[in-house]
Parts: structure tokens; sequence; C-alpha cells
């Protein structure tokens, strides 16, 4: 009975030595960073069902690790995720972990929204939650793309889908750029809408301009609704209705109108002219243009008045400004004076 009781000690205390030597082969392919072989190793030695002591690395983790990361690969996404969380592997670090997982998550939510045709919420969704992860990015980037595509064929996402995509950080918008120049494409067809409305001036359909530039954001469309505004009240003047409009009715509308482009300017010279605007017409000539040197207040004061946005940098040399307007138009000031214009 002894004898037998030191054969079973004996064979236990070999197994353990050879469960021991199994797991340092295993850890000595982990330190030289060759995962896959290590996991390989796991699974043919049933090192998950052995008691291995003395060993710094969770198998168990490396080989659920190893599952997410192959998943990514495949971009099975809802697949990994579901892993992920299961083993709560956002609050778990491994040696072999390729990938962040918390922008799988997000990047899950991003298809999501294509899946259920929601696409056009897309950009802000990436907007607030960013994915940091530079291989999961690309992935990001294409879905953005695909719909910045989309959207480009479809005017009533254009505007919707380049106002999230002008708030994106400048990384991001650089990158999507070398796949789409989305900023290109907008500016085409805010040119071509322009010149739509232009054509209904030319062609004196002032209702319907004034009908559809009504409420507009965008300065350039504001302007052609104040000039159809003004066209209209003229011709009011002109049949006779001066009792219900005056000339200061028209002279509103046009003073209204900021940073006019030579188109607009061309008609609004032809309406002052058609009403005898006099004064007017001096007003026109005294707020064209800018100029090297101007001070930030004779820069407003001129016809390219109130920028859109503005963006300041303090240095230790001084304060520099840029001033932003439509059309990808830029002023640069240096200590409140005029230093370069853009156009």
């Amino acid at each position: 009975m002894c004898r037998l009781a030191l054969l079973l000690c004996f064979s236990v205390f070999l197994a353990s030595c050879s469960t021991s030597l199994k797991a340092e082969e295993v850890n000595q392919l982990i330190e030289k960073e060759k995962y896959e072989e290590a996991i390989s190793k796991i699974e043919e030695y049933e090192l998950l069902k052995s008691d291995v002591k003395e060993t710094e690395y969770d198998y168990q983790l490396l080989v659920q690790v190893h599952k997410v990361n192959e998943l990514i690969k495949k971009e099975k996404f809802e697949e990994a995720l579901s892993i992920i969380e299961d083993e709560q592997l956002t609050k778990r670090k491994s040696v072999n972990n390729q990938y962040h997982y918390e922008d799988v998550n997000k990047l899950v939510n991003m298809q999501k929204l294509v899946d259920m045709g929601a696409d056009f919420k897309i950009i802000s969704e990436y907007k607030i939650n960013p994915i940091i992860d530079k291989k999961l990015q690309q992935k990001a980037d294409r879905l953005l793309v695909s719909f910045l595509e989309k959207a480009s064929k479809d005017e009533n996402l254009l505007e919707v889908a380049y106002s999230d995509f002008s708030e994106l950080d400048d990384s991001t918008k650089q990158r999507i750029t070398k796949e789409i120049d989305f900023e290109k494409l907008y500016e085409n067809y805010e040119n071509e809408k322009i010149e739509k409305y232009i054509t209904l001036l030319e062609n004196k359909q002032y209702s319907q301009l004034e009908s559809i530039t009504a409420g507009s954001g965008d300065k350039s469309i504001t302007n052609l609704n104040r000039l159809a505004n003004a066209y209209i009240v003229s011709e009011k003047i002109l049949v006779g209705n001066s009792y219900v409009y005056s000339r200061k009715d028209v002279e509103k509308y046009l003073d209204e109108i900021n940073n006019p482009n030579s188109e607009i300017k061309k008609h609004m010279r032809i309406l002052a002219n058609r009403l005898d605007l006099d004064i007017f017409n001096n007003n026109i000539e005294k707020k064209t243009g800018v100029s090297i040197g101007m001070t930030k207040e004779e820069v407003l004061s001129s016809s390219w008045g109130e920028p859109e946005d503005k963006n300041i940098t303090q240095t230790k040399y001084g304060t520099r400004e840029q001033w932003v307007y439509p059309g990808f138009q830029y002023l640069y000031f240096e200590d409140g004076i005029l230093a370069a214009i853009q156009k």
C-alpha cells in the first residue's frame, strides 16, 4: 500500500513538472510577443484545464483577447463586442491586446445608425464619441466617407452633412478629404445654387426668389433675399403704391446687404438707378473693398462687413485674428491692423 501511494505521489510530481515546463515554454513565447504560437500551445497542452502555478500570465485572458482580436480583424465587431462585454475586457489589461476596446463599442453604434437608415446622424455621433484607435479609425472613416458620398448627391442631406462635417476636428477632416473633398463639393453646390437664384433675379421672379431664400443662415443667400424684397417693394412703388411703400423701404433692404459680390452689386446699382437713389449709389461706392493697413472698424464699415466667424490667437508677440467670410475668404489682422487678405 505504501509503495502504491509513493508511486502515485511520484506520478503527480512528474505531471506537475511537465505542466510547469509547458507553461514555461508558453511564457517564453509570450515574452517574445509570439502570441499566436503561445495561444496554440496553451490549447495543445490544455493548460486552461491544468492547475498552473507560478506563472505571471492569465492564460484564460490571453485566449479571450486573442478571439476578440481575430474577430476585429475580420470586422465582426458585434461578435467582438459581445465577448468584450461578457469578459469585461475594457477593465482588464492583457499583453496581447491590440485594440482600444472602448472604440469597438463606438464603431458598432456607428454601424447600427447606418443599418437603421439613420446615417445622417453618423457624423454627429463620431463628433461626440471620436474613435482614438488608429486601426479602428480606418473603418470609421469608411463609414463617414460612404455617407458623405451619398449626401453629395442629395440636396436634402448635403447642408446638414456639411454643417456637421465642418465641426469635426482638423485631423479627421484631413483624413476624410484624402478620400472625398467634401468642402469642394459643397462649395460647388453653393455656387450652383447661387447661380440658380441669380437666374430667378434676371427673370424678374422676385417673389419666388424671396420665398426660397427666406430664413437662410447663409449670408450670400440672405443678401439675395434682401435684394428680392427690395425689388418687390420697388415694383409696387413704380405701379403707384407709394402710399404704402416709399424709396426709404427700398433703401432699408439694400442697406442691410452685407459684403455683396459683384453680381449683387450690379443689381443693387440697377435698382438704385431705377429709383434715382443717388445717395445710395454713392454709398455703394463707399462700402466696397478692403485693403492692407485698414483697422478692424474700417473693415466692418466696408462691403466685407461682419465676418461669419473669428479665430483669435494670443502670443508673446501680440494678438493675431483670422476673420472668416463666405466663399472661403479670410482676413488676417496683426494687433488690430489688416495684414493679409485671402480669397
